[in-house]
């Protein structure tokens, strides 16, 4: 039976999956650079429509689980994922890492007084 809704994706340059939905709930959403997985799809939109699937397109650190492989969806293998993560950039330090950091000079500095090195 047609249910007429379509299930649709978003991908990055290198077809890493960045978004899904379904057009039953968004139907007013540009779809031109997006790709329709199911024309025959759900209203809860599913990655693998044949397997059971929790959702979640990325893990906890952020990262993509899945791509387009420009036929279906696949799961990124471990050694992708750890590719994307070796090629970020250090995240700023935290405020706590700042703090932490002026509690350390300052007890150097003390240290170094008290030493009468100063």
């Amino acid at each position: 039976m047609d249910s007429g809704i379509k299930n649709y994706i978003q991908v990055r340059s290198d077809g890493c999956i960045l978004d899904l939905w379904s057009d039953a709930f968004l139907p007013e959403r540009d779809t031109s650079s997006a790709i329709c997985i199911n024309e025959n799809g759900t209203y809860i939109p599913t990655l693998f429509p044949d397997r059971e699937w929790e959702g979640g397109l990325r893990n906890d650190m952020n990262v993509p689980l899945y791509r387009w492989n420009g036929m279906v969806v696949v799961e990124r293998t471990q050694a992708e994922i750890d590719e994307e993560l070796s090629s970020r950039p250090a995240p700023d330090p935290s405020e706590q890492d700042d703090i932490e950091s002026m509690l350390v000079d300052h007890e150097y500095r003390l240290t170094l007084i008290e030493l009468g090195l100063d």
